[in-house]
């Protein structure tokens, strides 16, 4: 059981409102308020993301750095960073933001659904688990919406055309396209496989601005049934021990699972019996993501109830050495989980 308290309205104390309502699902009118909204904040002296969380009428502006640490949980959790209220369609702990850097200066935006049942949605329409974002994104997760600037590029008038590649690991996501020697101009009527983002209309031709969306694989949850890939990795290359209260349970992971990221929960998703039994009341629905950045591999703390340890040290993020231990939960029969690197 997980316990929802009462809404704090101090968490989102800085919400603000603009004139003209937004429909739930119209992410063009949202990027058009959300515009408004970055442009009269503070531009950040760190690179990174202006989040704009859009609600009807009502805005919230935040700054999300391209370092390592900082990441944004949003869900309908009071304990989340983000808390998206009064919204059925949105999970207790929805999605996990981060600002990557890339190279040249340039940022990208990670947005990963923690296996719920709505996911998030893009202009057209079209729902997802994992997105890689270069340039303005908007997404509509359940009755909100997100828009995300690069803290120190341009923001285009309207809601760029989202040029959607897919990549079949996190890890190798592709480089920005070239820009072309001559833009296109906008015609009367959109033209193309982007059409169905349309209509993008000008009186007179302007450059076509892009948005650059790489689709990535869903996240492994803890006992879904293994993929292919990991099927032939039977005592793989790396591997989660679940332990409480004398019993344990292994998951073995492969490269592309770390890379995808590995969700570690109470979710009664997890069709596996064995590793539903070994967590307690105390573990969140999704507690942990393992994954692997940069060479490391890192467990991030999802905005869980009772918080994941290391010694007596609640910790957000932790780097996992080639084994490493977290504690999830903090009452007596805590799960302990145990990282090893094959």
């Amino acid at each position: 059981m997980s316990y929802v308290r009462p809404p704090i309205r101090e968490v989102n104390g800085n919400t603000q409102f603009l004139d003209g309502a937004v429909s739930a699902i119209d992410l063009r009118a949202a990027y058009a308020l959300a515009r408004r909204a970055a442009e009269i904040s503070p531009t950040p002296a760190t690179p990174g993301h202006t989040l704009v969380w859009v609600t009807g009428a009502s805005f919230s502006v935040q700054h999300l750095p391209a370092v390592v640490g900082p990441y944004v949980v949003a869900g309908r959790h009071t304990m989340c960073d983000r808390v998206l209220e009064r919204d059925e369609l949105v999970s207790l702990r929805h999605v996990l933001i981060r600002s990557i850097a890339r190279p040249g200066g340039t940022v990208a935006l990670r947005v990963l659904d923690l296996h719920t049942p709505s996911r998030f949605a893009l202009a057209d329409g079209s729902t997802h688990d994992s997105v890689f974002a270069e340039g303005p994104v908007a997404v509509a997760i359940g009755m909100h919406a997100l828009v995300a600037f690069p803290s120190h590029g341009p923001r285009p008038e309207e809601l760029p055309v989202a040029q959607v590649v897919e990549s079949q690991t996190g890890a190798q996501v592709p480089a920005p396209p070239p820009a072309p020697a001559s833009p296109a101009p906008v015609a009367d009527a959109p033209v193309g496989p982007d059409a169905a983002l349309g209509p993008y209309r000008a009186a007179s031709p302007r450059p076509l601005m892009y948005s650059r969306i790489t689709l990535l694989p869903r996240a492994v949850a803890a006992g879904e049934p293994l993929s292919p890939s990991l099927a032939r990795l039977v005592g793989g290359q790396h591997s989660v021990t679940l332990e409480r209260e004398g019993r344990t349970a292994t998951l073995s992971l492969s490269r592309e699972d770390l890379d995808r990221g590995v969700l570690i929960g109470r979710s009664e998703k997890c069709v596996s019996e064995e590793l539903r039994r070994i967590t307690a009341i105390g573990t969140s629905r999704a507690h942990v993501l393992i994954t692997r950045e940069e060479g490391e591999v890192v467990a991030y703390d999802l905005a869980s109830t009772q918080g994941t340890w290391v010694g007596a040290r609640r910790v957000r993020r932790e780097v996992l050495g080639p084994l490493a231990s977290l504690v999830l939960g903090s009452t007596h029969d805590a799960v302990r989980l145990y990282w090893r690197a094959g």
